[in-house]
């Protein structure tokens, strides 16, 4: 009877090991997390002043995850209020001839990865930024939760002293 009651654990233990792997694959609600970009672009008009940043969004679980809401923080700044995400571009720098797409959600599906280019512009009158270095927070609002997800922190070299001024669309050379 040894060898009936090893081949049953045997047998259960597969059994654990495929919903286990299961549950791994295809159910498990990741988080999302973004890669630091080596670059930024900060634009502005004269008036206002808009940030792009290149993010890379990869979701950890196998669950697909529904972008719904972006915004960004600059929490060592006078800012109180966050700044929305104004639209998806192509490209980090503008062009004549960029396509422009408004924040509509976009999923990001299990174990897979977007890399949209965001431009977050702020409605904020009087809040100014300098290029000295900031901490820069990035927050996704999810669909399945409805609770904003720190997305990326940017640390270290990635800091806003690192942007690409630019001015009426004219950037600089090397980017």
């Amino acid at each position: 009877m040894p060898s009936m009651d090893s081949s049953i654990l045997i047998a259960l233990l597969a059994l654990i090991f495929a919903i286990g792997s299961a549950w791994w694959m295809y159910a498990k609600r990741g988080r999302l997390r973004g890669s630091k970009p080596p670059h930024f672009a900060l634009l502005h008009d004269g008036i206002v002043f808009f940030i792009r940043i290149p993010l890379a969004v990869r979701n950890s679980g196998g669950r697909t995850r529904v972008v719904q809401d972006m915004r960004l923080w600059v929490p060592d700044t006078s800012q109180v209020l966050a700044i929305p995400w104004r639209r998806t571009v192509e490209t980090l720098l503008p062009t004549p001839s960029e396509s422009v797409r408004d924040p509509v959600p976009f999923p990001v599906r299990g174990h897979d990865a977007v890399a949209p280019v965001v431009e977050f512009g702020p409605p904020l009158p009087g809040f100014t930024l300098d290029t000295s270095r900031h901490l820069v927070r990035v927050e996704a609002l999810l669909a399945d939760c409805l609770k904003w997800e720190l997305v990326l922190e940017s640390s270290g070299p990635h800091h806003l002293d690192s942007l690409v001024s630019t001015k009426r669309g004219q950037g600089h050379p090397g980017c």
